[in-house]
């Protein structure tokens, strides 16, 4: 497993082209015939796929890390065969990859270093009942598996904990995360430019909404290793531009809890971080941020000025605190919550479930699945007791980072816990206002945070020096 090569020889590499190019040709034939078969291409790549992921699972990890931003361009209505895909290869593969370890191999290391692990796994497998008060409050098992298999995704802490032990391993998992983040912002901007060209009044240019996770944890690594590290200047640059870019896919969002989770997490690094190499990071922002500004304003011509009115009108109506109107449709949405959760403590009202709550202000009845206060969602679909549970282990895992950075002080290593310290203070802090623990992208970012701090004190002998256990 120490080997770092992609791929073992140049018929392994010359096999994967070969595969891509006969789905792909199969996948063209089939759609200009019409012929109904489009599934053969994705079965010709996944086989091969499977046999590359089983021989080097780097790749399968690497892979999975690469595919994260394409969870924000892919949704829409119905399910895509490339939906199916990504989730096959980030909750399936996970699935599969612990049963193989139990069951086959039986390296229970592999999954259980210790209690917590043990109670994370019992977690998992309680919140499958929650199909039950799913489907009985007007939910189906499709609809549940579609949310649900997100708390999956969080497991992926355990084969990057398992696989990833060189530092060089955690660059290339970088460099996977820098292409997802960037791929979002990509698709982000491309969607707010057709927005803006079809939009006919200054309110309509409020962005997209989309989840921030994998941009923050980007930014946060990104920042740590420029803090750190004397690269070559175009290196700096590349790490430089990839935080403005992660930026920009934040603030095209409108959404100020990003926005503040985004500056919150990169300053949480920068803190941590000797001076000198701070301000080399905010010298290359201050560069790349004017950088983008001159592009955006190329791009948008007449319209950015307008742009910039809008958003900050958006950041500075939450100094208006009670008075503003999204926080008072967010304080009846939590009410209405905290009703359904006090009549079902016990089990919840179900995952990705409706429900209704009225609108004083538009006087309008509003009904979907999603709780924007993530603390009260959480115990909304899967009850008070579970919801217990998973935030006793999340505040476990923070204190024992805290822990490990406060008394250990200036130990080697400890530059990977910033980012991990930065990635669970983003979580605590967009968790007041996104369910964060059931988007995918903020599963995948909470299981970095674990699997940095594995990591950190299993390389550098924290774990018998400090005691730490779990």
């Amino acid at each position: 497993m120490d080997d770092l090569r992609l791929f073992r020889s140049k018929g392994e590499y010359g096999m994967i082209v070969a595969a891509v190019v006969s789905a792909i040709c199969i996948g063209l034939l089939s759609y200009r015939l019409e012929l109904g078969i489009w599934i053969i291409p994705a079965i010709v790549v996944g086989l091969y796929a499977l046999n590359v992921f089983y021989h080097n699972p780097k790749i399968w990890v690497y892979t999975a890390a690469a595919s994260m931003g394409a969870f924000v361009t892919t949704s829409g209505e119905g399910v895509s065969i490339i939906e199916v895909l990504i989730v096959a290869l980030n909750a399936g593969g996970i699935l599969v990859w612990i049963i193989w370890k139990l069951l086959v191999t039986e390296e229970y290391h592999a999954v259980f270093r210790g209690w917590f692990d043990f109670l994370y796994i019992l977690y998992i497998v309680c919140s499958i009942f929650t199909v039950i008060p799913s489907i009985y409050h007007g939910g189906t098992f499709f609809t549940w598996a579609q949310e649900w298999y997100i708390v999956l995704i969080s497991l992926w802490y355990m084969p990057i904990r398992y696989y990833l032990k060189t530092e060089k391993d955690w660059l290339i998992l970088l460099g996977c995360m820098i292409f997802s983040a960037v791929w979002v912002t990509v698709s982000v901007v491309l969607f707010y430019q057709l927005l803006v060209k079809s939009s006919m009044y200054a309110y309509q240019l409020t962005g997209l909404r989309h989840n921030h996770a994998i941009g923050i944890a980007t930014i946060a690594g990104c920042a740590t290793v420029l803090v750190r590290s004397k690269l070559r200047f175009i290196w700096q640059l590349i790490l430089a531009g990839s935080i403005a870019a992660c930026f920009v896919g934040v603030v095209a969002s409108f959404g100020r809890t990003g926005m503040l989770a985004a500056v919150i997490s990169l300053v949480v690094v920068l803190l941590l971080s000797h001076w000198k190499g701070t301000l080399r990071v905010l010298m290359y922002m201050v560069l790349s941020f004017a950088a983008v500004s001159a592009v955006v304003t190329v791009k948008f011509g007449s319209v950015a000025p307008i742009i910039g009115k809008v958003l900050s009108n958006r950041v500075l109506s939450s100094s208006k605190g009670l008075k503003d109107p999204t926080v008072i449709q967010r304080l009846q949405e939590k009410n209405k919550v905290l009703e359904l959760i006090a009549k079902s403590p016990e089990f919840g009202h179900g995952i990705n479930v409706e429900y209704a709550y009225y609108d004083s202000l538009l006087r309008y009845s509003w009904k979907h699945t999603y709780v924007h206060n993530g603390y009260v969602g959480m115990f909304f679909k899967v009850g008070v007791a579970l919801g217990i549970l998973f935030y006793l282990l999340i505040v476990v895992h923070l204190f024992r980072l805290v822990y490990v950075l406060f008394v250990v002080r200036k130990g080697e290593g400890l530059v990977y816990l910033r980012v991990s310290c930065a990635l669970i203070v983003f979580l605590f802090a967009a968790h007041l206002t996104e369910t964060q623990f059931f988007w995918k992208q903020s599963s995948y970012a909470f299981a970095l945070s674990l699997a940095l701090y594995y990591y950190t004190v299993d390389r550098f002998g924290y774990q018998n020096r400090l005691q730490v256990h779990g």
